[in-house]
């Protein structure tokens, strides 16, 4: 699933736990990207858009909706512009 295309949109972001080093969010044409290092080695999640169900924001929060029914938290700068953009792509 990887690309060698160039990300649409990144930014940094948190969520609560686990807590990441370098954190980085990168939005495809196909996936959201997450990206960081945890004190146990690098970590990373691809998630395929066609896994998300909606998307949403609360003040400086990205929610995420998945299929498998869990929801992403993330602290992002700018969240309304990384929830329209995702959107757009769904």
């Amino acid at each position: 699933m990887t690309s060698r295309s160039s990300p649409l949109r990144t930014s940094w972001f948190t969520f609560s736990v686990p807590a990441l080093l370098r954190p980085r969010l990168h939005l495809y044409a196909d996936r959201l990207e997450l990206q960081g290092w945890r004190w146990i080695g690098r970590y990373r999640r691809s998630i395929p858009l066609r896994r998300i169900l909606q998307v949403d924001t609360t003040d400086d929060r990205l929610l995420v909706w998945l299929v498998d029914g869990t929801t992403l938290r993330l602290c992002v700068n700018d969240a309304s512009a990384w929830r329209d953009a995702v959107a757009r792509r769904l």
